[in-house]
């Protein structure tokens, strides 16, 4: 199941700052991403987002995100970084991207 972001109560693409615990790793790190939209992969929800830390589209796990806090930042959307962009291109490295 694939849901694309919704507009909410403004139609401003607003940035995230994540708290993420790394699924397998336990790894803590801290992140602003621009959210794209959510995926359903087996059992589990992934945000698919933008990561200003690593410049690149991520999959993050929704129940590994220990905070969210919405910025003051907006954005603009990337040129070929869309939601639909991002699962396109993407969707071969599913098992890398979605953690298996």
């Amino acid at each position: 199941m694939i849901c694309a972001r919704s507009g909410g109560a403004s139609n401003t693409p607003t940035v995230a700052r994540l708290a993420y615990d790394e699924p397998g790793t336990g790894r803590h790190t801290e992140r602003d991403v621009e959210p794209l939209g959510l995926v359903c992969r087996g059992d589990a929800w992934w945000l698919v987002a933008w990561c200003r830390l690593r410049r690149d589209a991520r999959a993050f796990r929704v129940d590994a995100i220990a905070t969210w806090k919405t910025r003051r930042a907006s954005y603009e959307p990337r040129e070929g970084c869309s939601f639909a962009d991002v699962i396109a291109r993407d969707g071969h490295l599913a098992p890398r991207l979605f953690g298996y």
